[in-house]
């Protein structure tokens, strides 16, 4: 096997075709893993001279994708984060063994990067299982606690979405809605169909962010045209699930998710301000589930967050990891010693307290933090 290193939006566009059907050949891997994802990401913000795609090839095969692009203070970091709720290797089963000796080979031998920070990996997947069973490989290695990501786990309970459909608060609220006109809930997966309705979507998002005192991340040009490149992509690969949600003519909610390999995935619920008092939200919420149980989705991923409503529903919940990978020994040490001591207990006294502060000002010096 043999390594290339992509470095330009226009080398991630030549690994198109070959990314998708490696992908496709992965039936754990997630929308955040797809190429559409990758290269939203890098044309929306820029990322053009930081990019840092480690492809593994098995001759003319592509056989592995590591996604990454370097930041400011010269980390790697996943190339979708902080927008992708989970991180992996792509990889089929059979080649990951052989694809990461040869990735951890090619880093090893380059002095261009000081930290490799692969935050929200799967707890289940290729990099956590191979990084975790050969430890003794990779003594530069730290490893933190991550997001928890709730779900619905339906395999083994047919009833399960239409059971929970049937909550009485769910059922209240959409009765009370349709009192005030007919509810449905539209659901588009075509570009030209959805495209029409992101402004709007946008416009919900900012009103209901602004409306609690918090700024929308729609606010910021790269974030809409982000939002725009990724739901064309994964709509032209059949992985988009736009879903409306309408009361007579008036549209109450929107939500931007996905659809793939069983999976729904909840990624960006909004409604109209204006409706706040008919609990929009719930009904969304209800009619996504009603959906759920007459597709073929056997797991409703709410994604990164406890939220309180996400664990009225949630029967699983999915501990995501952040590794950090050190180029330095010394480095590793450093991090590790300063770990330790910030974890000293807070009542040792106010010289302890000072103490950590200043260490906090060193990790953030040294860009270990």
């Amino acid at each position: 096997m043999k390594v290339e290193l992509v470095t330009s939006v226009e080398g991630l566009s030549k690994l198109k075709d070959a990314w998708n059907s490696l992908w496709s050949r992965c039936p754990k891997s997630t929308v955040f893993m797809h190429y559409q994802w990758s290269a939203a990401f890098a044309s929306a913000f820029d990322l053009d001279a930081n990019l840092f795609v480690i492809a593994v090839y098995d001759g003319d095969d592509l056989v592995a994708v590591l996604p990454l692009r370097r930041t400011q203070i010269g980390d790697l970091e996943m190339l979708g984060d902080p927008r992708s709720d989970y991180a992996d290797l792509v990889c089929e089963d059979q080649n990951v063994q052989a694809a990461m000796e040869c990735i951890t080979g090619f880093l090893r031998e380059r002095d261009d990067w000081r930290r490799l920070v692969l935050r929200e990996l799967v707890p289940d997947g290729h990099l956590c299982r191979d990084m975790q069973s050969a430890e003794s490989r990779y003594l530069k290695c730290y490893w933190l606690d991550a997001s928890r990501c709730p779900g619905i786990d339906a395999k083994d309970a047919a009833d399960c979405f239409s059971r929970l459909a049937r909550k009485k608060s769910l059922v209240r609220n959409d009765n009370g809605l349709q009192k005030v006109g007919d509810v449905r809930l539209d659901v588009l997966r075509s570009w030209p169909d959805i495209e029409p309705h992101l402004d709007d979507l946008f416009r919900q998002h900012i009103e209901r962010w602004n409306n609690i005192g918090q700024p929308s991340i729609y606010e910021k040009d790269e974030e809409r045209l982000f939002c725009r490149l990724y739901t064309q992509g994964l709509a032209e690969a059949g992985l988009s699930h736009f879903s409306v949600l309408y009361c007579g003519d008036d549209v109450f909610a929107y939500h931007l998710g996905f659809d793939s390999n069983g999976t729904f995935t909840w990624y960006k619920p909004t409604f109209d301000w204006r409706y706040a008092k008919k609990s929009p939200g719930e009904v969304l919420i209800r009619r996504l589930l009603l959906h759920c149980d007459s597709a073929d989705i056997e797991y409703f991923d709410f994604t990164r967050g406890m939220e309180h409503f996400k664990q009225r529903f949630a029967n699983n919940v999915v501990h995501n990891k952040t590794l950090i990978v050190f180029s330095s020994a010394w480095d590793a040490l450093t991090y590790r010693a300063m770990a330790g001591i910030q974890k000293l207990p807070g009542v040792v006294s106010h010289a302890g307290k000072q103490l950590r502060k200043r260490i906090r000002n060193v990790l953030v010096t040294l860009g270990l933090r």
